[in-house]
């Protein structure tokens, strides 16, 4: 995952698939919003289950996730 968090680089928080097949990582954020978005075989994405996007400025979407306090 690549996003505001970690100046969206694409091998700082590697996803890990679990016995279940879920993927996950985990982020210590502060409060707030953060955009971002999945990396996938090279391939940019927001994510799926996602409820709010924002504009990227280059004419895609970005997911958001709030963080709250």
């Amino acid at each position: 995952v690549a996003g505001e968090f970690n100046k969206w680089s694409v091998t700082a928080n590697p996803l890990q698939k679990d016995s279940t097949g879920l993927w996950t990582t985990s982020l210590n954020l502060k409060p707030g919003k953060y955009q971002y978005k999945f990396v996938v075989d090279g391939n940019w994405q927001t994510d799926p289950a996602g409820a709010e996007l924002a504009d990227d400025g280059l004419g895609g979407k970005n997911s958001v996730k709030t963080v709250n306090p």
